[in-house]
């Protein structure tokens, strides 16, 4: 792993880094914060109203005013009209948001425009922990993470706070993958919470988001197998029944109102078609971007969608980089140790939380080994989140976990994972290695099958064997580097 590697696994630097880009993107707002608004002076400004007097009657209610909330959907425009909130979005995990700052400064302009460039940034940070959960590799999250926040097609609803705050999403995408991954309720918790939040945030989202969460979560579950239990059914179920019923709660006041102004709201079939976009979206930018400014191609209101070129451009450079290095093998001569002490960095947090104690028991005369530093790296991760994952269930013994290296008589190099876990059927060690072949009740059996082929590719071999006591390890060993000292001593 490279210092850069390094540094972006760290999600406080990751913040900071996404936190001056938009500052930078976003210039001269971050100078003009408590008296100029984000975008324009249109759907800012109504939706600033809109959380002043939400944000004021939920302060009422905290004062003492116990009838203040009588009146949340009540705003004082169109009077005597009733639910005139529900005429529009009624923003209030916007509010929420934003509440304590606007009870200390009673500045909705500071208020508003900290909720702008937050959920840029949240939105970015948010797809960042999601994709480096998902791929192990920190440089993927931050470039994902970037993409997703800085998408030029962005700038074109900056005037629409409710559109641009997406951080819910691979927040709930990054929950539920945990969620199958481990079978934590708390993990479920959050991603149900998350995809309430957003759906709450942007009428848009509620349609258009929770088909495509429901959809990853059928996708993962089966992926990892964990629609076989029943006990997922039932906390999954429970978790969405829940969340309908926070959504039917905030649905209602616009149905009411719909019942008292049917008229309200609905958009003729002329405003649905000059408001919509099409394919040439698609090649028109905001006039607002520096660099793509000048793109335009269909010039209408709402019609800038260009993607920008930054998920195209990264997706060809990884294909191209999985070629080559499918194609010419890439091998260097690397330390397994170092390899090995980047691996349970990345880790750490994961341990910590999962209230592991890792021992490194690394050998300091370890020669040098050659081969693919990232696909060596891929088989020290997956064999550590299995030993995690073997200890999940662990309750009545410390969760230990031993990573130890050493060099072999025979010119080999040696690194083993031993856990405190629940351990392995001595009949099965062979379909352990075993394509879908899995004793976890949440997985695919696919990790230790590649694992075994790098190794292989490495001219090694990868072995399980349990332990006297509780629990298993896991083991491999690879020829060590010809030209390396220590090797050569060896011999």
């Amino acid at each position: 792993m490279t210092r850069i590697a390094r540094a972006l696994a760290n999600g406080w630097i990751v913040a900071l880094i996404f936190t001056a880009i938009t500052i930078g993107a976003t210039w001269p707002l971050a100078s003009v914060m408590t008296t100029r608004v984000a975008a324009d002076v249109g759907d800012p400004i109504f939706s600033a109203w809109t959380m002043m007097w939400t944000g004021g009657q939920v302060l009422k209610f905290l004062s003492g005013d116990f009838h203040a909330l009588a009146n949340y959907w009540n705003g004082n425009i169109f009077y005597p009209e009733r639910l005139t909130i529900a005429y529009s979005e009624h923003l209030t995990p916007e509010m929420l948001q934003i509440l304590p700052i606007f009870a200390i400064t009673h500045n909705i302009v500071l208020c508003y425009n900290l909720l702008f460039l937050s959920a840029i940034i949240l939105s970015a940070l948010g797809m960042y922990l999601f994709v480096r959960e998902l791929t192990g590799q920190p440089i993927a999250g931050f470039v994902a993470g970037a993409a997703f926040a800085f998408s030029p097609y962005r700038a074109d609803q900056y005037a629409h706070i409710q559109v641009i705050s997406t951080q819910w999403m691979p927040l709930a995408f990054y929950g539920f993958q945990r969620y199958f991954a481990s079978g934590r309720w708390r993990a479920l918790a959050g991603a149900t919470t998350a995809v309430v939040v957003q759906a709450l945030s942007c009428g848009y989202y509620l349609f258009f988001f929770a088909p495509f969460a429901a959809a990853f979560c059928l996708f993962e579950g089966f992926r990892q197998g964990a629609w076989r239990s029943r006990r997922t059914w039932l906390q999954v179920g429970a978790a969405a029944a829940l969340g309908l019923l926070v959504i039917w709660m905030f649905a209602r006041p616009y149905v009411a109102m719909r019942a008292i102004n049917p008229g309200v709201g609905v958009r003729s079939a002329a405003e649905i078609r000059a408001f919509s976009a099409d394919t040439w979206a698609l090649a028109t930018a905001s006039e607002n971007l520096a660099v793509w400014g000048k793109l335009q191609t269909m010039q209408r209101p709402e019609g800038a969608g260009f993607p920008g070129l930054t998920i195209l451009v990264t997706g060809l450079c990884g294909l191209i980089a999985v070629l080559w290095r499918a194609g010419l093998r890439i091998q260097e001569a690397l330390d397994l140790n170092e390899a090995a002490r980047e691996v349970i960095a990345l880790s750490s947090n994961d341990l910590q939380r999962n209230r592991i104690i890792l021992q490194p028991d690394l050998a300091e005369d370890l020669p040098t080994v050659t081969g693919d530093r990232i696909q060596l790296q891929q088989v020290i991760l997956n064999l550590l989140r299995n030993a995690s994952d073997s200890m999940a269930g662990v309750d009545d013994r410390p969760r230990h976990m031993l990573i130890r290296t050493r060099r072999e008589r025979d010119d080999r190099v040696y690194l083993s994972v031993q856990d405190t876990g629940t351990g392995l059927n001595t009949q099965d060690l062979e379909k352990l290695f075993e394509a879908f072949h899995t004793t976890k009740t949440a997985g695919m059996g696919i990790g230790l099958s590649v694992s075994r082929s790098i190794i292989e590719r490495h001219r090694g071999r990868l072995w399980a064997e349990p332990n006297d006591g509780p629990g298993a390890t896991f083991s491999f060993s690879i020829p060590c580097r010809p030209e390396s000292s220590t090797c050569v001593a060896s011999q």
